[in-house]
């Protein structure tokens, strides 16, 4: 399977959005995936699932502590969400990675993001940052 830089951003606005700040690793709580048993809800399933074991690797979420079912986002998801947020921003990260050939760290697309922020700021309010 391969990484989905859209899976990750989803998932960090679904966490974001939640009212309990977390969500079991399963991902059934608050309706952040349905439950069902045909093959392309399975298969959603356990894209999700694996997104999520990835992000707890690359440090965007971590286990609550005390319990072993239970993510939440860490300080640098929350920094990586801050720098994807804005469409145009995110739009424009997405076509220079794929440019480069489609395959990337997540250090690298969180980069590339501040970059464009960065600009677009600087045009905005006339600033050099």
């Amino acid at each position: 399977m391969k990484r989905d830089i859209d899976q990750i951003r989803s998932i960090l606005f679904e966490m974001e959005s939640s009212r309990y700040n977390h969500f079991e690793e399963r991902l059934a709580l608050n309706g952040i995936l349905e439950r069902g048993t045909d093959t392309e809800k399975g298969r959603a399933n356990q894209v999700r699932a694996e997104h999520v074991r990835w992000m707890i690797d690359d440090g965007l979420l971590s286990l609550v502590s005390g319990c072993s079912n239970y993510v939440r986002v860490t300080a640098k998801g929350c920094d990586f969400l801050d720098a994807v947020r804005d469409e145009g921003v995110w739009e424009r990260t997405k076509r220079q990675v794929a440019e480069i050939g489609g395959n990337t760290t997540i250090e690298f697309v969180r980069t590339l993001a501040v970059g464009f922020l960065r600009k677009q700021v600087e045009q905005r309010a006339g600033l050099v940052l």
